[in-house]
């Protein structure tokens, strides 16, 4: 009796360490990409099954799936996950759920207008309204049409 005792003890204080994942998470994400050195951050959604990774959820509708980076399993909260050709994915579990982005500005459409006159239709999650680092055509300037017309012959390029 003692033995069956001191094994069940030993069991479970081995599996007390080790969380099984199961359902849908929020995660933080580090993309890296060792062919070009790029490298960015996202919170996304994971989905989960016995501790494996199964798929990487973009805001956007898009994913990276098991089928991309093959079976990957958690150590504690994190996984790795390489995709092929030099990227990789490092997943950092926030919290159960699919309630994410309560703190993350979401992108909306620029507020700027391109030198055709219509609007810009880049998303953007910029504090300004206006993709960074894209010259924008002011609201004023497209309603004065000699401002316009002048403005728009002196603009050599509009890269939104």
């Amino acid at each position: 009796m003692k033995t069956t005792c001191f094994i069940i003890s030993i069991l479970f204080l081995m599996s007390c360490g080790n969380a099984q994942y199961n359902g849908t998470y929020c995660v933080d994400v580090d993309y890296y990409n060792s062919n070009t050195g790029k490298q960015s951050s996202y919170r996304l959604t994971a989905n989960t099954s016995n501790n494996k990774l199964l798929q990487l959820n973009f805001p956007s509708d898009g994913h990276v799936d098991s089928e991309d980076f093959g079976n990957v399993e958690f150590k504690g909260k994190r996984a790795i996950a390489s995709v092929g050709n030099g990227v990789s994915y490092k997943v950092k579990i926030l919290k159960s759920g699919n309630d994410c982005f309560n703190d993350v500005p979401k992108a909306k459409r620029c507020k700027g207008y391109t030198k055709s006159g219509g609007r810009c239709n880049n998303k953007t999650d910029n504090r300004s309204g206006f993709c960074p680092g894209i010259v924008h055509i002011s609201v004023s300037m497209l309603n004065n049409n000699s401002n316009r017309v002048s403005f728009l012959s002196n603009l050599k390029q509009l890269t939104c």
